[in-house]
């Protein structure tokens, strides 16, 4: 197994160079951002437990820091209404619009919120619909540059956010 998957990825140099590459920058693959965010899930009492337990921020343990960056679901949407510049009232339930799925994708990703707890923070029902919007929104920005560019932006911002 291991060897079929050096082969489709250029074989085994290629692989400690692309792992290297990462290391010595300093820099996360893509798609592995949000990784350490995901330490712990829970409700926004428990997170804030869960920061007091972190501690001191040292250069051996730089995965702590990710614990610290998770923002509240009020905090994502204001984040995205700077960016496109209107309020969410004025996009949430607009057809056609992917606002809406922006926001559910981003506060999965920083939230550390169940789907369930993200659902009843926006007033969806259903976890699986919550899950189905996160699904699709992750599709699309694979292959739609300007919603790709539109999450790093967000995301950085993000990073400032005081929870």
């Amino acid at each position: 197994m291991t060897k079929t998957l050096l082969e489709r990825g250029g074989g085994r140099l290629a692989y400690r160079r692309y792992v290297q590459r990462h290391v010595t920058r300093g820099e996360t693959p893509e798609g592995y951002e949000d990784v350490g965010v995901r330490v712990a899930l829970g409700s926004q009492e428990f997170l804030m437990k869960a920061k007091g337990w972190v501690g001191k921020i040292s250069k051996e343990q730089p995965d702590r820091v990710q614990m610290m960056k998770r923002v509240s679901p009020a905090a994502v949407v204001k984040v995205v209404e700077q960016k496109r510049g209107e309020a969410w009232a004025e996009f949430a339930d607009r057809h056609g619009d992917w606002g809406r799925e922006l926001v559910l994708y981003l506060a999965r990703r920083r939230c550390g919120l169940t789907l369930s707890e993200i659902g009843q923070f926006f007033g969806i029902a259903e976890y699986k619909a919550v899950s189905s919007a996160v699904k699709r929104f992750e599709a699309a920005i694979e292959k739609d540059v300007a919603k790709r560019r539109m999450v790093k932006e967000c995301l950085l911002k993000m990073e400032k956010v005081e929870t």
